[in-house]
């Protein structure tokens, strides 16, 4: 049986999974994290390391370790129903009796008894309600497993949404320090006589709005550092340094994409969690039909009385209980209908679940692709306009290119710079949007796209 431990182990996350049979539900984590003591300056995280702090601070995973904790009492209580019950009876009463010519009398009395009971057959009712407890548990186990991937991909989203905008904050400083370039060239041929106050302004005005794109760049980085701050538990103001992560080969996919969707349907727990909650389903609507069917139970009782000045009676009685329900509106009936019709309706819900998964897959799929041709255009797009640029400043300060044209090229380069930023973005997301649509955190999906730096 796949392991919650195995999955997590894939990603180097040190947590202390528990099995699909809820054998170890004490907690979703070693040690939950105090923010006040998280980094600030010193030290500088990875994404498995913020990914270990969301896990152990999310609200959504401690929810899904209640709910498998939940799962696993109501085992027990299905269990419970296999033992014996035994109950004990006391009271005391007092007698007081009035005669005509004779005194009065009372008397205190005692009794006790104790009550043994024991169900020896229910036509398979309890087997079918411990089955359906067990395969529930197994749900909840599945569901916390899905849960906890839900919590990596948010987590792993914001990481990269803010390595994104440290990126592209780096390249509207470039672009601004090119402008500063630029305006200090149509400066130069001002005061030469070489050009008119226009090309200045012009410039000027390429200058003014490259510190726009670079204040927007910062206010973004600051907005996208709350909110991985946030997605890892944290206060949306205390601040997150990330780490610099090791450049991993290209990624290589031995497995078509039919391949893939294969896996993908043995490996989701969200379709694990389905299948459990339709075979809990179907032992709900077998115990339903064992409700309305005869029950065979012993029983013992034991009893003593005393009573002052009188005998102290007891007795022992054994007895068997045959109980046949004969008429009852047929509500066994209607309530084993009720959870037949549930059964099906969980194996339609499992049905369209398959389909989801294999529709996401084949959308990771082709996200991932295209955006890998994708990062690749913009590779070289961001090469040739930094080329173009380079041709255009060198040509203007010789005297034989326009504003025009410089400014051009430089505009032409932001937008480059621009779209490199969103083109790795968005291939670091596809990566793990096909390793989660395949319910397994490969480290070859997750490898980290390096950064180009800006010049």
């Amino acid at each position: 049986m796949r392991v919650m431990a195995q999955r997590l182990a894939l990603v180097g996350l040190a947590l202390c999974g528990a099995s699909a049979t809820g054998a170890d539900i004490t907690g979703p984590c070693p040690r939950a994290p105090n923010a006040a003591t998280a980094p600030t300056t010193a030290g500088r995280l990875r994404l498995v390391e913020l990914m270990n702090l969301a896990l152990c601070a999310s609200p959504q995973t401690r929810g899904a370790w209640a709910a498998a904790r939940a799962a696993a009492a109501r085992v027990e209580v299905a269990r419970a129903a296999y033992a014996p019950t035994l109950d004990l009876q006391a009271g005391v009463q007092s007698n007081n009796a009035n005669g005509t010519g004779t005194a009065n009398t009372s008397a205190v009395g005692l009794n006790a008894g104790v009550t043994l009971g024991y169900l020896l057959f229910d036509s398979g009712a309890r087997d079918a309600t411990l089955d359906a407890a067990r395969a529930s548990l197994l749900a909840a186990d599945w569901t916390r497993s899905a849960t906890i991937q839900t919590v990596l991909q948010a987590t792993a989203s914001a990481y990269h949404q803010a390595r994104a905008s440290a990126e592209a904050l780096e390249a509207a400083r470039a672009t601004e320090r090119a402008a500063e370039a630029d305006l200090e060239a149509a400066r130069a041929r001002l005061k030469a006589g070489k050009t008119t106050r226009a090309d200045l302004l012009q410039a000027l005005t390429a200058r003014s709005q490259a510190r726009l794109t670079r204040t927007q760049a910062e206010g973004e980085l600051a907005s996208t550092q709350g909110t991985l701050a946030n997605a890892v538990g944290l206060p949306a103001d205390r601040e997150l340094p990330l780490a610099v992560e090791e450049s991993q080969p290209p990624l290589q996919l031995e497995a078509g994409v039919h391949v893939l969707l294969e896996q993908a349907q043995v490996q989701r727990p969200e379709i694990a969690a389905a299948q459990a909650q339709l075979a809990a389903a179907r032992a709900q609507a077998r115990a339903a039909r064992a409700a309305g069917q005869p029950t065979l139970s012993l029983s013992a009782v034991g009893s003593t009385a005393r009573q002052e000045g009188g005998p102290n009676p007891g007795s022992l009685a054994l007895g068997l209980t045959l109980s046949v329900p004969l008429a009852n509106g047929n509500r066994y009936g209607y309530a084993a209908l009720a959870a037949e019709e549930q059964a099906r309706e969980q194996e339609a819900t499992l049905e369209q679940l398959r389909l989801d998964v294999s529709l996401e897959l084949w959308k990771a799929w082709q996200a991932l692709n295209t955006n890998a041709q994708a990062l690749a255009t913009a590779e070289d797009l961001a090469r040739g306009a930094e080329e173009s640029h380079a041709v255009a400043q060198g040509r203007y300060r010789a005297g034989v290119g326009t504003v025009t044209e410089l400014l051009s090229a430089q505009s032409a380069l932001a937008q480059a710079r621009a779209q490199r930023v969103q083109a790795r973005l968005a291939l670091r997301l596809a990566r793990f949007a096909l390793a989660r649509s395949l319910g397994t955190l490969d480290p070859g999906l997750l490898a980290d796209v390096p950064p180009v730096p800006s010049r």
